[in-house]
């Protein structure tokens, strides 16, 4: 059961969230940059299965998918019952040589330093927006 969540927030108090309008830009700049981080999180997750995986099947990375809350998204295998061997978290990778391939736990890391510059057309679309 590997996962990952993505989430995205904003300071609030500066003048450009006076207005009610720009207030509701702002929650469509946080939900879209949340869904836009997260679809790149399972584009390098697939990506990074399909080149560490020794005999790969499609049927694994086509189980990788966003689950969308309310505030954040969760990038996960969709309980994929290997899911947990494959990842190396699941207690069967203490007794064997397979370790895992850590490709979620890698893939957020990356998130995590990329994930401004993933943001950073729909933020300046959204800032258009608002200072209208």
């Amino acid at each position: 059961m590997p996962f990952f969540r993505v989430n995205i927030t904003r300071a609030q108090g500066s003048p450009i969230w006076d207005r009610a309008a720009s207030r509701a830009a702002g929650q469509r700049m946080i939900t879209e940059v949340n869904d836009l981080v997260a679809q790149e999180g399972v584009k390098r997750t697939v990506a990074r299965l399909k080149t560490v995986i020794r005999d790969p099947t499609p049927y694994y990375w086509t189980r990788i998918t966003v689950d969308r809350g309310v505030q954040s998204r969760t990038i996960s295998d969709s309980r994929v019952v290997y899911g947990g061997w494959l990842e190396g978290v699941d207690r069967r990778n203490r007794t064997s040589r397979f370790k895992g391939y850590r490709t979620f736990r890698l893939i957020k890391q990356q998130l995590n330093v990329d994930k401004a510059k993933i943001a950073k057309p729909a933020i300046a679309k959204f800032v258009k927006i608002m200072n209208r």
